[in-house]
């Protein structure tokens, strides 16, 4: 086997492999007497039919199947001479067997190589946060608000009053789709609508018509809106204030807890859970990006193609499960920043791996696996653990996501960290 490769762009290689014609002749000559051997063909008994007939009837496909056999074959052999691996599914381009050599050439992208900045150097904030009574409070606010009945008043709202109102919005003086509505009930101080419309309306009376002039916020998830300005039109057809229900057991018995103090406490708990997980997840988050930031490099397209089709299937895929339409509703292109920003991590977390010869051994995996088997019962825990020792994939992606963390931690406890403190308001916000 001789091997060539030949720079076509940055990341964009050639991959020439030039093998003996025999190599090629011999697979097709083997196939050739297998079809004749097992062929039924009118005029022949079976396993009689000439060589030079199933030749003229077959060997042209025949050929060409062995060809593309011979390249699966000696692929991984050809890339492994060169040292080099493909960041995406290479693309065979050109086969050539009409000579003395079989040749064959393979259009691949190839990863950047990547100097990885120092990270004593990186700027990174981590976030500390403790769950504290005015959470709770707040969360059980919102626990007697869900379930509030509501009054008539004649007097101005306030925030926290519920309105009845109709709206018409218009941008340049011409409504646009979605802008309008009727009998639309709306609770001030909710954050449902874009900001100001719900502070606009403090103040109003039933029967009052009020003209909002807002703003669009630039990542509004209607992208023809974002940014631009818009006025609202809204009539205010009822004006009713919240009648909250008394903090007592009776409340705590409609969330399933027999009094105030063991919802407070059952509250406290899931909060604090639910804080940790969202801190870890914004650390991670900060200390990713921090290294994303500092780090500025171009990947093949190829490999976001990929990756942002495999979002796609994973999307569409989630969609189905909640019985949502999804089959070719989505445009893969919207995949594409996530698909980037995964194929970039995945290749600096791996650079800081190497540099820094962090491991995680197996002796961690199976104490993660089994921390993680501490949330089911007995039978189904062990059945858990069985599940992930009984596939090397599972197994190695538990490993990976270990390494995320060694490499989270080290950023830590190298970067410039700037530690700050937030609410548990914040921390959602």
């Amino acid at each position: 086997m001789k091997t060539e490769i030949k720079k076509i762009e940055a990341l964009s290689r050639k991959l020439i492999v030039t093998l003996p014609i025999d190599q090629l002749n011999n697979r097709v000559e083997k196939e050739l007497k297998s079809v004749s051997k097992n062929i039924n063909l009118d005029g022949f008994r079976k396993g009689k039919v000439p060589k030079s007939v199933v030749e003229k009837k077959y060997g042209k496909g025949i050929k060409q199947e062995e060809a593309n056999k011979l390249v699966n074959e000696t692929l991984y052999q050809a890339f492994a001479s060169e040292k080099t691996s493909p960041a995406a599914t290479p693309k065979l381009t050109n086969i050539d067997f009409s000579g003395d050599n079989f040749i064959y050439e393979i259009e691949f992208d190839i990863f950047p190589e990547i100097k990885l900045k120092k990270i004593s150097s990186l700027k990174v904030e981590k976030i500390n946060a403790k769950i504290q009574e005015s959470d709770i409070d707040s969360t059980i606010k919102k626990l007697q608000n869900s379930i509030a009945e509501y009054k008539e008043i004649d007097t101005k709202s306030v925030d926290g009053n519920r309105l009845n109102i109709d709206f018409v919005g218009s941008i340049k003086g011409k409504e646009f789709q979605g802008g309008s509505a009727k009998n639309h009930s709306l609770v001030l101080g909710s954050k449902s609508m874009i900001e100001g419309f719900e502070s606009g309306l403090i103040g109003a009376k039933k029967g009052d018509e009020v003209k909002l002039k807002l703003k669009f916020p630039k990542d509004y998830q209607a992208e023809e809106l974002a940014g631009k300005k818009v006025e609202f039109l809204v009539t205010v057809n009822k004006v009713e204030e919240a009648i909250l229900p008394e903090l007592n057991d009776d409340f705590a018995k409609k969330y399933n807890e027999k009094s105030i103090d063991s919802l407070r406490e059952n509250l406290k708990t899931h909060m604090e859970k639910e804080l940790t997980d969202r801190v870890n997840f914004k650390n991670k988050d900060n200390a990713f990006n921090a290294l994303l930031d500092a780090n500025k490099f171009d990947v093949p397209q190829s490999s976001v193609s990929e990756e942002a089709q495999n979002l796609l299937k994973d999307t569409e895929s989630r969609m189905q499960q909640q019985n949502l339409p999804n089959k070719g509703n989505l445009d893969v292109n919207i995949f594409n920043d996530e698909a980037t920003r995964r194929i970039k991590l995945g290749l600096l977390v791996a650079k800081v791996v190497e540099e820094n010869k962090l491991i995680v051994e197996d002796k961690m995996i199976n104490e993660h696996i089994e921390m993680l088997s501490k949330a089911y019962p007995e039978e189904q825990a062990k059945q858990m653990i069985d599940w992930y020792h009984k596939d090397k994939n599972r197994y190695e992606g538990i490993r990976s996501l270990l390494l995320e963390k060694e490499v989270e931690n080290f950023v830590f406890n190298t970067a410039k960290v700037k530690e700050v403190t937030k609410t548990f308001d914040e921390v959602f916000g």
